[in-house]
């Protein structure tokens, strides 16, 4: 597989969310880079740049995902405290009765 392939592929995994992909995909980066020997500057600081990119996307990632727990844990608790409110209400109501 080509160098550039693969970079296509990391870069597409990210989109998906396939960190799996991702960590399978550096592994074969690496083998190839190993194969190629020794890097030109050029493409050694294109490939950091590239992969601190993918990094602040990765980052942005997981805070979406960080912050979508935290709203799902405060609609559980919301929803939680309503159907004790509710709960109670019920159990009220057939007292009376």
């Amino acid at each position: 597989m080509r160098l550039e392939e693969i970079e296509k592929m990391i870069d597409e995994a990210i989109e998906e969310g396939d960190f799996k992909r991702v960590a399978e995909l550096l592994d074969e980066r690496e083998k190839v880079l190993k194969e190629m020997g020794n890097l030109p500057a050029e493409l050694a600081e294109e490939l950091l740049k590239r992969d601190e990119e993918r990094m602040e996307k990765i980052k942005n990632m997981m805070d979406e995902f960080k912050d979508a727990v935290i709203k799902s844990r405060e609609y559980k608790k919301s929803l939680q405290a309503f159907r004790n409110a509710h709960g109670d209400q019920e159990k009220r109501s057939w007292g009376r009765g």
